[in-house]
């Protein structure tokens, strides 16, 4: 939402909020002509709740609303592309580099985000346990700005191991546990 504001305060200007037109939203829209309706529609709706948040400030008058005569826009359903579990393997073995792979092996096996993946080190990893339901992979996400811990599966465990000697062969030492498990 943050950003967003962020976008029409560097299009708009810094002026009064109760200065701000239709103009000045068709500008903000006009200066992001790249975006897909999902985005356009999220984008008008953080506005439309920043402009009430205005008005029940009372920073502007009641029927302050720039937004009038901006619409949605129809959201075309995108096909998903569902690979089952039994071909893991087979896109595991399409990746050009080991750390490729790794980087197939931890989206496929936690479900993580590319943000969340990029900041794993190996002292996130805990596969020590002797019971393999207790291993888990430690994850922050930055969009929640929470920790949460996801189950470690043996396949992922598996590809990590391999990944991590690799990696030590690489860097011609066994990567510590504060280094990213897949470095840029």
């Amino acid at each position: 939402e943050k950003g967003v504001l962020n976008q029409l305060l560097a299009t708009t200007g810094n002026l009064l909020v109760k200065n701000l037109t239709g103009i000045h939203i068709d500008r903000y829209f006009a200066a992001y002509p790249h975006l897909g309706a999902g985005t356009w529609n999220r984008n008008i709706g953080y506005l439309n709740v920043f402009f009430k948040w205005c008005r029940a400030r009372k920073y502007v008058t009641r029927d302050f609303d720039p937004l009038e005569g901006i619409s949605l826009r129809k959201v075309t359903p995108r096909e998903f592309i569902f690979l089952p579990v039994d071909r893991f393997p087979e896109l595991l073995d399409a990746a050009k580099t080991p750390r490729d792979r790794a980087v197939l092996a931890i989206g496929l096996y936690s479900f993580q985000r590319a943000s969340e993946l990029n900041r794993l080190t190996w002292d996130d990893i805990d596969d020590t346990h002797q019971d393999p339901t207790q291993w888990r992979i430690a994850v922050y996400r930055q969009k929640t700005e929470d920790r949460d811990f996801l189950p470690l599966c043996q396949e992922l465990r598996d590809e990590l191991a391999k990944w991590r000697l690799e990696y030590g062969r690489i860097v011609g030492e066994i990567p510590r546990g504060h280094w990213y498990e897949v470095p840029a």
